[in-house]
């Protein structure tokens, strides 16, 4: 299960910093145990697609109330997609806080630290990049703020226990029938924020 910075706010009584790059069970005792009711009624359930939607919509806004920090955690998560910011007291200016307090939300809600962050998301770019031209040529697709190839290498290395060169020849299905998708109906790259999650932490 993947939930973004605003649906943990609003749904995980826990630090997202605690929680991150581990693995739960999610039907045991644990920060997503709350949704084990709607998981038991999905699971007996013989209703429709659209009806089980419903009823996951239903479900989620009983659940928990919208949270005090919407806006802000919004406003980071945004602002996380622009690729010309690469710098942590450029980020807390952007959306108006100190990098004190930046530091702590991205703990509650996102489980890394800010500039952790922003490496991440720019190699996402350079991924989504790569997969959207063909998964052909990485120094033509790897993001503008690397300062040189090597850097580059290091930094994929670092996140994904792999050269460049290894993961392009593992098969993707599911991010290369995302991007494609994403191609067909808005003839651009992926977008690297708004999709997909600031955290790895998943449920079972």
């Amino acid at each position: 299960m993947a939930i973004l910075p605003v649906g943990w706010a609003r749904y995980i009584n826990a630090s997202a910093k605690d929680c991150a790059d581990r693995v739960f069970d999610g039907m045991a005792l644990s920060p997503f145990s709350g949704f084990t009711p709607l998981c038991k009624e999905l699971c007996a359930s013989q209703a429709s697609e659209d009806e089980d939607f419903a009823r996951i919509v239903e479900f989620s806004r009983a659940l928990a109330p919208p949270p005090k920090d919407e806006a802000r955690i919004t406003a980071i998560h945004t602002a996380m997609a622009d690729p010309f910011l690469i710098e942590v007291p450029e980020l807390a200016d952007r959306i108006g806080m100190t990098v004190r307090t930046l530091e702590r939300m991205c703990a509650r809600y996102f489980g890394f630290p800010p500039r952790l962050m922003l490496r991440r998301q720019r190699l996402i770019r350079s991924l989504t990049a790569f997969l959207a031209d063909g998964a052909q040529n990485w120094s033509r697709t790897m993001d503008r703020h690397y300062h040189d190839h090597a850097h580059f290498v290091r930094e994929f290395h670092s996140f994904m226990g792999m050269s460049p060169t290894q993961y392009a020849q593992m098969d993707h299905p599911i991010l290369d029938a995302f991007v494609a998708e994403r191609r067909r109906i808005w003839g651009l790259p992926a977008p690297t924020s708004a999709d997909i999650p600031a955290s790895t932490t998943q449920a079972g």
